[in-house]
């Protein structure tokens, strides 16, 4: 998606606006190329036993009412299937 959206900007007479959506697009996808791939790491990592990991007593209780919180927060919604952020009210 990430290249054909750029390929596209090129090879088309685009206004200074559509260029600067593709660019802005590209930019969100290349986000989320990193994070997969900082998550595919991860899990490379848990696989091969080299994942660093700290292991802390943790109040359950504390634990879902920080989840509560943030489920609770003003511009808590479900992520869009992009997970881009233009989805979100302005306000947050």
């Amino acid at each position: 998606m990430l290249k054909a959206e750029l390929e596209l900007a090129l090879t088309t007479k685009s206004s200074v606006g559509e260029l600067r959506a593709a660019v802005a697009s590209a930019d969100a996808e290349a986000d989320r190329v990193i994070r997969l791939a900082q998550d595919l790491l991860v899990l490379a990592q848990a696989d091969h036993g080299t994942l660093p990991l700290k292991l802390t007593d943790v109040s359950v209780a504390d634990a879902f009412a920080q989840v509560e919180r943030g489920f609770a927060a003003p511009c808590w919604r479900p992520a869009a299937p992009t997970d881009d952020r233009r989805y979100l009210p302005a306000a947050c």
